[in-house]
């Protein structure tokens, strides 16, 4: 089994990132305007993007704001089911937030796997900047925009 341990800093309050990871708003400032974002353990957030023809679907399976938030896929690319998402969220005595992100059990560490870690590494880049500033960074309008999303789109087995 695989996972994807990641830790930064963010120079915004707990409740800040918290708020970006469990708010439709939030979600479409760092990730993907296109989520449907309940809030209660055990519904499912559900995610798209342009040119994939599914969705991720991530049942929330913890929430203690604004200190963690714990997604379990449900629905998505083959390799992402079943796997956990993690954010734990701390407070730093000199301000500001450490995450420590885990993306964990994918079966192996595939070109999928590691094509998810580069993007992760990225696209939480976008949420520190989100919580920290508040403005949203413009998502491709095409999956197909840059050399890396293709490339990542053309290497997932999208169909089930």
């Amino acid at each position: 089994m695989s996972a994807r341990p990641l830790l930064f800093d963010v120079a915004a309050e707990p409740a800040a990132v918290f708020e970006a990871l469990t708010t439709k708003p939030g979600l479409a400032g760092w990730w993907s305007t296109r989520a449907e974002v309940p809030s209660a353990t055990g519904q499912v957030v559900k995610v798209s993007f342009p040119d994939a023809p599914m969705t991720w679907d991530l049942r929330i399976v913890d929430s203690a704001e604004p200190n963690r938030l714990a997604w379990h896929c449900v629905g998505g690319p083959p390799q992402w089911i079943n796997t956990d998402i993690a954010f734990g969220l701390t407070d730093k005595p000199e301000g500001g937030t450490l995450v420590i992100f885990d993306h964990r059990v994918f079966a192996e560490a595939d070109a999928m796997f590691r094509i998810v870690s580069y993007h992760w590494a990225h696209i939480l880049g976008r949420l520190a900047s989100y919580a920290e500033t508040g403005n949203r960074r413009r998502t491709p309008t095409s999956s197909r925009s840059t050399r890396r999303e293709s490339t990542w789109l053309s290497m997932s087995k999208w169909r089930r």
